[in-house]
């Protein structure tokens, strides 16, 4: 397989970019903490910390260049329904109606996948925790 040169570099770019927008969240909400008064600047436990840090960092990226992608292919999207429409509405409206089905179905499943994400996250931020006061003790 062949792939051109400016397209490996500008993958390359696209990926520099996103590792230092990840970087600067984490600096940005590292410096946040710090600046926070008192002993327990971070609500919860410092696992689940560690957890956020990691994990909530990298779904703000990938949000990020993730509706890029979403805003490119909607538009696309849009301009094919109007050409679709114009030759023939009957079949367009066969073919976009179990596609707005499956739409809806998943904007409603959604929720769900939250609710198990934020049960995830804090999972494992015990299970980060149990490490950490592990270690803790090993070391004591």
């Amino acid at each position: 397989m062949n792939v051109p040169l400016e397209h490996l570099l500008l993958l390359a770019g696209a990926l520099f970019l996103m590792g230092m927008l990840c970087a600067l969240l984490r600096r940005n909400l590292f410096e946040y903490i710090l600046k926070r008064p008192g002993a327990r600047a971070v609500p919860g436990s410092p696992g689940e910390a560690i957890s956020r840090f990691r994990e909530d960092v990298n779904e703000i990226s990938s949000f990020m260049a993730e509706s890029l992608i979403l805003t490119g292919f909607g538009l696309f999207a849009i301009v094919a329904l109007v050409v679709m429409l114009n030759i023939n509405a009957r079949v367009t409206l066969i073919v976009f109606v179990p596609l707005v089905a499956v739409v809806v179905l998943s904007n409603v499943a959604t929720h769900r996948i939250d609710r198990y994400r934020t049960a995830s996250r804090e999972a494992t931020g015990q299970v980060t925790d149990f490490i950490r006061s592990g270690v803790k003790e090993l070391k004591s």
